[in-house]
């Protein structure tokens, strides 16, 4: 009679630990498939592969073009003082580079037989909750952007890296008066977030989705949009903002989400640099 109470204890302590076991395996697949249902959520998007790559190499022709032509007006306005000079050289230059990669997507769009509306879903409904979860979003990854900012602040200088701000703060200093700041406050919360989120998240993030690796089009548009911005200091937080942005446009189908979440972050930060010299994300 002991063995068999003893024989039973143990089949019943090993039946609980399998079902411990099939538990957390359960509970682990189930988050797993949350999450690729989660990726799965953004309507497919007819981008034709070829228009994607003829787009990505016109917009390098482009960047490049923009660049000689800010050296050539670097050579003109030599006898300007330096700070000016490169306030309005940097300005028109990012002018020319956005406006003409949003006309390139103008039409990339006529390529694909696409409008705006049904491209990027700015026609699609519950356009308020959309923008009220954008606001959210806005308010709670603030605070996270510049805990990670501290965080890559600290990293650097244990590394004995000098960090460096980023070019568009420098900007922003050599703005002689309220006027330039404006201008500046414009793109920043503007036009800079409209052409980032129509390049990043409105094309790039759903042609790679499409062909079949979400996490990669997750993560890797999310890489490529920190490193763009060139500073070492932010491209931690940069990376964390550009995962938040696409999966913003992932639960909203709605480039809007994005856009305005981008644009609140981009002018908190532009209005704390301005009135207190706070850092610029």
């Amino acid at each position: 009679m002991r063995a068999k109470g003893g024989g039973g204890g143990k089949g019943r302590t090993g039946v609980k630990g399998k079902g411990r076991r099939a538990f957390s395996g359960d509970f682990i697949s189930s988050r797993s498939r949350l999450a690729c249902s989660f990726l799965r959520m953004l309507a497919h998007r007819p981008w034709e592969t070829e228009s994607v790559l003829r787009l990505l190499m016109y917009l390098f022709a482009v960047l490049a073009g923009v660049g000689l032509v800010c050296m050539l007006g670097d050579k003109l306005l030599e006898g300007w003082p330096e700070e000016p000079r490169r306030f309005w050289l940097t300005v028109s230059g990012t002018l020319l580079f956005q406006g003409t990669v949003v006309g390139m997507i103008h039409l990339f769009l006529r390529a694909n037989r696409l409008g705006w509306g049904e491209a990027f879903g700015f026609n699609r409904p519950h356009r308020f909750w959309t923008g009220l979860i954008a606001v959210a979003a806005a308010l709670l990854v603030f605070p996270m952007n510049l805990s990670l900012m501290w965080v890559s602040q600290r990293a650097m200088e244990w590394q004995a890296i000098e960090p460096v701000v980023q070019p568009t703060v420098e900007v922003v200093r050599a703005a002689t008066d309220w006027r330039q700041q404006w201008l500046i406050g414009v793109m920043v919360v503007l036009t800079g977030p409209v052409f980032e989120e129509l390049l990043f998240r409105g094309i790039l993030y759903p042609a790679l989705k499409q062909t079949g690796f979400p996490r990669l089009a997750l993560w890797g548009t999310a890489l490529i949009f920190a490193a763009t911005h060139a500073n070492l200091m932010t491209f931690l937080p940069l990376a964390f903002f550009g995962v938040v942005l696409a999966l913003l446009y992932e639960y909203t189908d709605n480039l809007m989400a994005p856009i305005v979440t981008h644009a609140l972050f981009n002018g908190a930060n532009f209005a704390w640099l301005v009135l207190e010299g706070g850092p610029m994300a």
